[in-house]
């Protein structure tokens, strides 16, 4: 069969029903064509371009899986901690055990979190801004000397 067909008339050669044709001769209402009556109804109780109901966002995802509980041994304790307070530990331990970017992240997070409660004085914020600048000259560099910690001293 041919897609070419009469207008007026449907692919099976039969007539489309009194009133749904258009003036070229095609189908008013049928597929994909409702009608103009219900098209595009608004507050229809259909969800459209909006996530669906029950479905998670990642950041509700993070936040539960990082306040799961595991159990960990410890100089030989068997104690339950928080996904999260395991990570934070482990970050701070590769840092005391020599990790630069470990001890990086470790001083970012604590310097965030005191800016933010406001416990944080004026001269431990320039310890860490100098030591961060340190770590940024010491890796563009290879490494710092004592000059640099003297001029930044100085200002």
């Amino acid at each position: 069969m041919d897609d070419h067909h009469e207008p007026g008339r449907r692919i099976d050669g039969k007539p489309y029903k009194d009133g749904n044709t258009r003036e070229d001769g095609s189908y008013d209402v049928g597929k994909s064509r409702p009608p103009e009556a219900t098209r595009f109804a608004r507050d229809d109780g259909r969800a459209r371009g909006r996530r669906a109901k029950g479905t998670r966002n990642l950041a509700t995802d993070w936040k539960e899986e990082l306040a799961e509980k595991i159990t960990i041994s410890e100089n030989g304790k068997s104690m339950k901690i928080t996904k999260q307070r395991a990570v934070v530990t482990a970050t701070v331990n590769r840092g005391l055990k020599g990790s630069e970017r470990a001890a990086e992240i470790a001083f970012r997070h604590a310097g965030e979190r005191d800016v933010e409660a406001g416990k944080l004085r004026i001269s431990d914020q320039d310890i860490i801004e100098r030591w961060m600048a340190q770590r940024l000259n010491s890796s563009s560099d290879g490494v710092v000397s004592d000059d640099a910690e003297t001029s930044n001293a100085d200002q």
